[in-house]
């Protein structure tokens, strides 16, 4: 699948986004003076179909880079590795974002030491596989 154009699909996609965010934050505001309890649980709500929406919307674009990589010849597990990546700092953010709308500030830093530790592992053969290249390329 060719996207015809990734750009316009960025732009409505930022701009749905971001009203669904104002609607929710104004939402939020109102129930929160009157049921403090429902309005974290619209907040986490409001998140995940924020979250349910950029990943429904984005799939042409990483089929499209899927494409693109297996046509250039670079092995699949960069993409692999790089989705991984996007999303472990995607629901680090968001965990640690939900854990700081509860004043859990401690419990949010310790998620982001987690998100931290794991992009670093998941990482660790990529990095192995260039210093190979560069051996190499050195020899």
């Amino acid at each position: 699948m060719t996207l015809s154009n990734p750009h316009l699909i960025c732009e409505m996609t930022v701009y749905s986004i971001i009203a669904v965010a104002m609607i929710s934050c104004v939402l939020i505001l109102v129930v929160k003076q009157t049921r403090p309890e429902l309005a974290l649980i619209l907040s986490i709500a409001s998140g995940c179909i924020i979250l349910a929406a950029i990943i429904a919307k984005f799939t042409p674009v990483l089929n499209e880079l899927s494409d693109i990589i297996s046509w250039s010849g670079i092995g699949s597990e960069y993409l692999t590795v790089m989705l991984k990546a996007l999303g472990i700092c995607y629901l680090t953010q968001f965990a640690q974002d939900v854990c700081n709308d509860f004043g859990q500030t401690a419990l949010a830093s310790k998620i982001e030491l987690c998100g931290k530790i794991t992009l670093a592992a998941i990482s660790l053969p990529l990095m192995i596989s260039y210093l190979e290249m560069i051996k190499n390329l050195v020899e």
